[in-house]
């Protein structure tokens, strides 16, 4: 890599938005959402550290790491005016960039973002301490099990079609995120995100960065957070949480979808987001 950060560019016009990506998922992955805001907006998608520096350090403990690289991506393309839009744990990269640079106004928008409420965070210390299995560690396992070499498209999404977690996904949907998810080497399809950098996100869980969460109360710019009624994520209990203690945070609700929402539900994502910007969040 440069020294500069790099991003894929998705066109557009006018007012930049900088969308930051989940874990596991090229920004690519969220094109056809990321094509209809580029309809109103200049979107480009930033690309964490998980997609362009290759060693999985040892050093990387807490995501805050991921906040620093956005700062300086956004003082590298001079986009100070631009908006945040993130998903899982882009989502959280943006609002911690946000509370800890107090000179960054950017409006923010987070799509189902890795939150959780202080009880939920309690129980997760409690079954570390205690040294049972978290569903981080389910997570990690599974991210180091994950298939990274297809021999074509067809394949990888014969693979993933009919996965539980992809189960509200369109036959077109799944064409398109798998499209983003991998990149052609030597005439194969590999991931263009590596398992253990996703592993290494999984381990270093959200539970390990309290800093956000005792900031919340006293963020100050309006911002709006999406929400996948059916998410196993940002559950119900931490979407009351927010609501409670943070009443600058508009909470939008889609029903029947997950975590995923953003490729589920492109369209309706898209909509909550523009109509949100037109009323000058």
């Amino acid at each position: 890599m440069s020294d500069l950060i790099p991003y894929s560019d998705f066109g557009g016009s006018g007012r930049t938005i900088i969308f930051l990506h989940g874990n596991g998922f090229p920004p690519e992955c969220y094109s056809p959402l990321l094509n209809i805001l580029a309809t109103q907006y200049h979107v480009i998608g930033m690309h964490s550290r998980t997609m362009w520096q290759k060693e999985v350090p040892d050093s990387i403990l807490t995501w805050k790491i991921f906040a620093d690289d956005l700062t300086l991506f956004i003082k590298q393309h001079q986009l100070q005016d631009a908006i945040l839009v993130g998903h899982s744990f882009g989502a959280l990269s943006a609002l911690r960039t946000l509370q800890n640079d107090q000179t960054l106004r950017n409006p923010l928008i987070m799509i189902d973002p890795v939150m959780v409420s202080p009880l939920r965070l309690i129980k997760l210390y409690l079954a570390t301490w205690k040294k049972k299995t978290t569903m981080s560690q389910k997570l990690k396992q599974a991210a180091l099990r994950r298939k990274r070499v297809f021999s074509s498209l067809e394949e990888a999404e014969k693979t993933y079609t009919g996965k539980p977690i992809f189960r509200l996904f369109s036959q077109q949907q799944m064409k398109a995120f798998v499209e983003g998810l991998l990149r052609l080497v030597d005439g194969k399809y590999q991931l263009k995100i590596s398992p253990e950098w996703e592993a290494k996100i999984y381990s270093t869980a959200i539970y390990k960065d309290i800093d956000i969460f005792l900031k919340i109360p006293f963020f100050k710019e309006r911002s709006l957070v999406i929400w996948g009624t059916e998410s196993d994520t940002f559950r119900i209990d931490a979407v009351n949480f927010l609501k409670f203690v943070n009443k600058n945070f508009l909470i939008k609700k889609i029903e029947h979808a997950t975590h995923l929402v953003p490729f589920e539900r492109p369209e309706e994502t898209a909509t909550l987001i523009l109509e949100t910007l037109s009323e000058k969040l």
